[in-house]
């Protein structure tokens, strides 16, 4: 059954259904209103049709009253003051009407006008009398004043005034409604209507109560099966789903126009009927294509509306931007501007602004321009005076930035906070020279401690080293003796390189170690270290792989110094590469600077950065079981900065790269 109610049979059936239940529903509620309106609960069938029709004949009245032939003549009488009884003409034939009527003076009872029959010489023939075979009869007053128009009163009531003038209009219908023209339809379809209606006036709310079950039920099954097929579980939308929503909806009720134009026609009841069935069915059709887009979330987006409001608010975010954009672009364009130029382009802004303002309202006031130069007159010099000040600060500020702590700045003409401000920057130059002063001399007394401490430690050093290997040779053929004696010198000697490299480190680091710089070739540096370390390498289970450039190139450096670098790198890779690997020795041009890199596999895990490794007393092995100081790598940094070149370290896993960096010679 379901997939039935997804066909376009069962769809058919159920639009149906809602417009059945619609019509069911207004109808109901139309006949229900009027059952209450004229009381037909308490009223027999035949006193209701008659008040019916009374109520029918009573409008007719009106337009009678209307009519050329009558109006004419009751403007006559109301201008004689209702002296002058209106002269009515016979009214047009009313063989082709079941409504009889004639004009009365209320007062003398004389016929002033009646509807006519057309006699055999085509002249009007004064009707048959209303009492005369007429199934239902009804009095109106028509009351006439001079200047006004005429008044019917429905209930014929005399005015009691003698400045009204009254005539009598009574109508009656024939009966059985023997004629079927326009009249006829009229009155007998009435007469039928009301015959009909009347034994259902209980019945009614049952007939509303079930149209209105069809309706909602119908109308729930039609929204819910709107956009589907019955082979497919997919949203299957119609031709017009791609058609914004609010367009479908004006096209719709340009639909309902005609309906107003017909019933402005005059043909009311036809523009009745076209709106009660197209405005169902084309209000229930869109409910059918919301329901679609709804169940496709696209009711809203699919709409003109909706896309003139994100197009509208698509502009208001571009020119938003464009105005934070040009707003920022000014900001740092005045930023740039050197501190004088900026201030007179802001005080001139400001004063342009505001003299634009006082020329708009200069009518309250003659000495608005006045004011304007007095306050200009102090303003001014006072603004620039603060530029002035502010340039000194800034200027200071520049040149402790860049270590000139002896400036000193001008506090000259400078007022409260900016003269302050002056002051606490001289001050901080003043403290800053002393701490750098204290740092220095803190400096050079832990060179000058360490150097004096390692020349009276290498005295006695000396004489230990000496005495030590000659009770070595004086043991003879006692080697616990020679083994002691071995080993004491080898602590010794150990000791003394510690002291060395403890004082070079110093010196190194305070500038205080003399550098002598020559033009040197850095290959031969390369390949003296592949000479030097050739048997200690191979002693250490390790092959050197040196690669250095055809083309000859020059850098500037210590010999001494930059072999040190070579000596400490060397040693390095000695004591902490993996046994049976390679170690490559580069030399290579990298965009005018001579680079040396030096590549080893290490023995241990690197866990620690680079930056740690070049800090003094600290080494790659955590279990400390070599000879190494942990100074090497930090002197030969020390070095290199001083002969103007750098060292760095890089580590990838286990592959450790030191790479030293000197300026080529051009």
């Amino acid at each position: 059954m379901k997939k039935f109610w997804r066909t376009y049979a069962g769809k058919t059936i159920l639009f149906l259904g809602c417009l059945l239940g619609f019509l069911g529903c207004v109808g109901s509620a139309a006949g229900i209103a009027i059952f209450w309106e004229t009381d037909v609960y308490t009223t027999p069938e035949k006193t209701f049709r008659d008040q019916v029709l009374q109520d029918e004949m009573k409008s007719e009245l009106y337009e009678i009253w209307e009519q050329p032939e009558i109006a004419a003549p009751l403007a006559a009488f109301a201008e004689s003051d209702g002296q002058q009884m209106p002269d009515f003409p016979l009214i047009a034939d009313c063989r082709n009407s079941n409504l009889v009527f004639e004009v009365t003076d209320p007062a003398t009872g004389e016929l002033l006008a009646c509807s006519g029959e057309a006699a055999a010489d085509g002249s009007l023939q004064k009707s048959s009398a209303p009492e005369d075979g007429w199934s239902l009869t009804t009095k109106v007053a028509v009351h006439i004043r001079k200047g006004q128009p005429p008044e019917l009163s429905l209930d014929y009531v005399d005015q009691g005034t003698e400045a009204w003038s009254t005539v009598l209009l009574k109508a009656g219908l024939r009966e059985g409604f023997p004629v079927s023209d326009s009249d006829g339809f009229r009155y007998g379809l009435v007469s039928r209507l009301v015959h009909a209606a009347y034994p259902l006036r209980y019945v009614i709310y049952v007939i509303a109560l079930a149209a209105l079950l069809l309706m909602i039920a119908c109308f729930v099954a039609l929204m819910s099966v709107s956009g589907r097929r019955p082979d497919t579980e997919e949203l299957v939308p119609g031709p017009f789903y791609r058609w914004p929503a609010d367009l479908l909806l004006f096209l719709a009720m340009i639909c309902l126009v005609p309906s107003i134009a017909i019933i402005d026609s005059g043909v009311w009841w036809l523009g009745v009927v076209w709106f009660m069935l197209a405005g169902p069915a084309l209000g229930l059709g869109f409910a059918m294509s919301a329901a679609v887009r709804i169940k496709g979330r696209t009711l809203l987006s699919n709409t003109i509306t909706w896309r003139l409001l994100k197009i509208t608010a698509d502009i208001i975010r571009k020119v938003w931007k464009m105005f934070l954009h040009l707003m920022g672009g000014c900001r740092r364009g005045l930023a740039a501007l050197p501190m004088i130029p900026r201030t007179v382009l802001i005080v001139g802004g400001i004063s342009f602004v505001e003299l634009i303002f006082m020329l708009a309202n200069i009518s309250e006031g003659d000495n608005i321009l006045l004011l304007w130069f007095f306050e200009r007159l102090i303003l001014i010099p006072l603004i620039f005076i603060a530029a002035l000040s502010l340039r000194k600060l800034q200027r200071a500020g520049r040149e402790l930035a860049a270590g000139n702590l002896s400036w000193h700045t001008d506090t000259k003409g400078m007022r409260w906070a900016l003269k302050e401000h002056a002051e606490n920057l001289n001050h901080i130059a003043e403290g800053m020279g002393l701490a750098v002063e204290e740092r220095l001399k803190s400096e050079r007394m832990k060179t000058e401690l360490i150097t004096n401490v390692s020349h009276d430690i290498k005295t006695p050093l000396t004489s230990i080293i000496n005495y030590a290997r000659l009770i070595g040779e004086a043991a003879g053929e006692d080697e616990t003796l020679t083994e002691y004696s071995q080993v004491l010198v080898r602590q010794s000697e150990r000791l003394k390189r510690l002291l060395e490299d403890l004082v070079e480190a110093s010196k190194a680091s305070t500038g205080n170690l003399e550098v002598c710089l020559s033009p040197c070739d850095p290959a031969i540096f390369v390949t003296q270290a592949g000479g030097e370390y050739e048997e200690k390498l191979e002693k250490a289970g390790l092959t050197l792989v040196s690669n250095v450039p055809e083309q000859e190139m020059r850098i500037m450096a210590d010999p001494r110094r930059m072999w040190r670098i070579f000596d400490n790198l060397m040693n390095n890779i000695c004591k902490y590469a993996q046994s049976g690997t390679r170690v490559y020795l580069t030399l290579a041009d990298r965009d005018g600077q001579a680079e040396i890199i030096f590549r080893n596999t290490s023995r241990e895990a690197l866990n620690i950065s680079e930056e740690e490794l070049m800090e003094r007393f600290v080494r790659g092995d955590a279990s400390r079981n070599t000879e190494g100081n942990g100074l090497g790598l930090s002197i030969a940094k020390s070095l290199a900065e001083l002969q103007g070149g750098n060292l760095r370290i890089a580590i990838d896993g286990d592959l450790f790269k030191a790479i030293l960096t000197f300026p080529v010679l051009k």
